[in-house]
């Protein structure tokens, strides 16, 4: 475009005679557009057990174009899932002692606001590489296969235990068997067990094993045994092979006529001197007094019962002894004399047992209540007349009942015609007569 003079009749004159603008443009047929472009590192390094990484990811565009990030649905990961706004902050959290490198690709793309151009789009590689630390050994406690521990491994395991003393002995505890170990992540790494001294007791171990062990899924609750492995992986994100280990049964053996309190500590340390949490036992070790099966009982108004830490060091201001039938005492140790009332007659003597008695003879003369001889005799006597009556009654009966009775008998004794005798008026004779025939015929009969 020029400036220029003209006349009024429209004929150019001079050109360029005063100052001229020129505008020079240069036009393409296809519109300019550049991708995105990430600006930032892309190599991130992120310790392990460090939480979460928040990482903010930043872009240029030649244009000034919007960028919006995603990460690729298909994708799969090693350590972790991460996660990526539009706005571009990625978040990451590796597995639990997890290291080495993760690949992660982001893709930036345009937002175009117009139909006329197509967005672009980059993607670009996030390279994290997650160090390794030094992790301490994580400790577990055990009885067929379930955890001890709480969820605050450091609060105390209260384990009550009866006091073993002479007369006791039917409520003694049997022995405490627990499995304790510990498994640290770093397999080269070499656990030792480290104790406190204990007090009313003594703490026994097996010996330590170092194996990885077979973990598997507990049977059912009653088909279990009290010292079985932990059920699960107890929390460890790897195979068992790729890991240090270290465990063994833990037993206690309580000491005669002690009671009280023995507190235990355990942790396990490695050899870069981390150690796990310090698990505490309580064997508390409750008063037991009470003889011939007497039973703790809280005494009225009394807040504790008998398996509380209180009777490990005072039984009788919150106890007593409830004592089996015929036993009596503070602590059921006297034996009720059931001979007190003289149970027994003469003349036997009376033998006190438990909740019982026993009348007998004197050991001097164990047949006291033998029979006189004379008694004997008034009883053979009494029987000989009473066989002598039951047979005078069966030989009337028989007679009665059949009148050739006693031929039919002699006829076939003697095989001679007995005589016949008339017994149609017997009924109206004497006891006497009925005798005399009787006896006479008892004569005949021998004869």
């Amino acid at each position: 475009v020029c400036n220029t003079w003209s006349s009024s009749d429209g004929q150019i004159s001079d050109f360029f005679m005063y100052e001229t603008l020129f505008s020079k443009t240069l036009v393409l047929i296809d519109l300019v557009n550049t991708p995105p472009e990430l600006d930032g590192p892309t190599n991130i390094t992120f310790s392990e057990d460090e939480g979460t990484l928040q990482y903010p990811l930043k872009a240029i565009d030649q244009e000034g174009d919007q960028v919006l990030f995603y990460l690729n649905s298909s994708e799969t990961y090693d350590m972790g899932t991460p996660t990526l706004t539009v706005e571009g902050l990625l978040l990451y959290t590796p597995c639990e002692d997890c290291t080495g490198l993760e690949i992660i690709p982001v893709i930036l793309l345009e937002n175009q606001t117009g139909t006329d151009i197509s967005p672009l789009s980059t993607t670009v590689y996030l390279w994290i590489n997650v160090t390794d630390l030094f992790d301490p050994p994580v400790i577990f406690l055990t009885q067929y296969g379930e955890s001890l521990l709480g969820a605050d491994p450091t609060e105390p395991i209260i384990v009550y235990l009866e006091e073993k003393t002479e007369v006791n002995e039917d409520n003694w505890s049997p022995v405490w068997i627990a499995v304790l170990g510990a498994y640290d992540v770093e397999i080269e790494d070499n656990l030792i067990l480290i104790t406190q001294n204990s007090s009313f007791g003594i703490l026994n171990m097996t010996e330590e094993s170092n194996t990885a062990p077979n973990i598997t899924t507990c049977p059912p609750i009653g088909d279990r045994e009290q010292t079985i492995f932990p059920c699960g992986n107890l929390g460890l994100n790897k195979e068992p092979e790729k890991a240090a280990w270290l465990y063994m049964e833990l037993f206690y053996d309580q000491f005669y006529n002690e009671s009280g309190i023995d507190e235990i500590k355990i942790y396990i340390q490695d050899e870069n001197n981390m150690t796990s949490d310090v698990i505490t036992i309580q064997f508390v070790i409750l008063m037991s007094p009470c003889y011939s099966h007497g039973d703790c009982q809280p005494k009225t108004g009394s807040p504790y019962p008998c398996q509380d830490i209180q009777r490990a060091t005072n039984f009788t201001q919150y106890y007593y002894c409830q004592c089996e039938p015929g036993w009596e005492g503070e602590f059921c140790e006297i034996n009720i004399d059931e001979c007190a009332t003289n149970p027994c007659d003469s003349p036997y003597v009376c033998t006190d047992g438990i909740n019982s008695y026993t009348c007998a003879c004197h050991i001097s003369d164990p047949d006291c209540d033998a029979l006189p001889p004379w008694v004997f005799a008034l009883i053979a006597i009494g029987a000989l007349i009473l066989i002598i009556i039951i047979l005078g009654l069966l030989y009337r009966w028989k007679v009665k009942k059949s009148g050739h009775f006693k031929w039919v008998l002699k006829y076939i004794l003697c095989h001679e015609e007995p005589q016949k005798y008339d017994y149609e008026d017997e009924e109206t004779r004497s006891i006497s007569t009925v005798t005399s025939i009787m006896s006479q015929e008892f004569i005949n009969l021998k004869y």
